[in-house]
């Protein structure tokens, strides 16, 4: 990026208008350096710092204890050879508080070719870190159940296998005469069990369709994530067990002594302002 008086001038109006943080440095990289020239009004309002206060000062000063200073690593030989430079790692505001930050520096040339500053756009992004560290929690879960069903199921069908297995042994070994005498007086059947009269229950989001092309994907995730893990605690409350989950359709086994009740349900036209929020 080339610098000139006349661009200079026509620059400044933008630098202080934009809504995203930029910072203009000295390019002696070296401690203590490099030195801060100019901040625009959104650097202040992100850190918190007055344009007067940090004026001479090293960026250094939005750095802490939580600032990865691996992240730059690299940055030295990109700027001296004229490449930008991007990173994202923790700052801190003038009273001390956290932020993610991430930014991009530019080094600016002057009238001759010379580097003689660097310029960085900085953002918070500390919100979108957040979201992307609970979609990840919410996908392990998600994941978790998934291993948990599989388990359950792999124990059902070694379990069935198991008696089938029984019932090739008891057939091979014991006459066929004790075994139909065992069946007239038992009513046909060697096998007594606990007889129970069981629900399946199929549910889904209602709406889930039209709510889910106004989303993008990580929010349509999240309410799945959250819609799945509400049904299966209602279900396993009352001594169920969820079989599957396809979409937004659940499928689920239970007594049926089992009574249940609404406790909420929220309006068709309303979720998707929620889950965006």
């Amino acid at each position: 990026m080339k610098d000139s008086s006349h661009e200079r001038i026509e620059a400044m109006p933008l630098l202080e208008a934009m809504t995203e943080s930029v910072l203009v440095t000295t390019t002696d990289l070296d401690s203590p350096g490099p030195s801060i020239v100019y901040v625009n009004p959104a650097f202040e309002r992100m850190t918190g710092w007055a344009k007067e206060e940090v004026i001479g000062k090293s960026p250094r000063v939005l750095q802490g204890k939580k600032t990865e200073h691996s992240v730059f690593i690299d940055l030295r030989e990109r700027l001296v050879k004229g490449i930008p430079w991007f990173g994202q790692t923790m700052n801190y505001r003038k009273d001390g508080s956290e932020f993610v930050m991430e930014w991009s520096i530019v080094p600016i040339e002057n009238e001759s070719g010379e580097i003689h500053r660097y310029l960085a756009v900085q953002r918070d992004v500390s919100k979108r870190v957040t979201m992307e560290h609970d979609l990840a929690a919410a996908r392990s879960k998600e994941r978790k159940w998934f291993r948990q069903l599989e388990k359950t199921n792999r124990k059902l069908n070694e379990t069935n296998l198991e008696q089938l297995r029984t019932l090739n042994l008891f057939t091979k070994y014991v006459p066929e005469t004790v075994i139909k005498k065992g069946l007239a007086a038992h009513g046909g059947s060697l096998f007594h069990g606990e007889k129970l009269e069981i629900v399946a229950l199929f549910c889904d989001m209602r709406g889930f369709t039209s709510i889910s092309e106004e989303l993008n994907p990580d929010a349509i995730v999240k309410m799945l994530n959250t819609y799945y893990e509400m049904m299966a605690e209602v279900v396993a409350t009352h001594g169920g067990t969820v079989a599957q989950f396809v979409g937004d359709e659940i499928f689920a086994v239970l007594e049926l002594r089992c009574q249940f009740e609404i406790v909420w349900e929220a309006p068709c036209d309303v979720p998707w302002l929620w889950w965006n929020g």
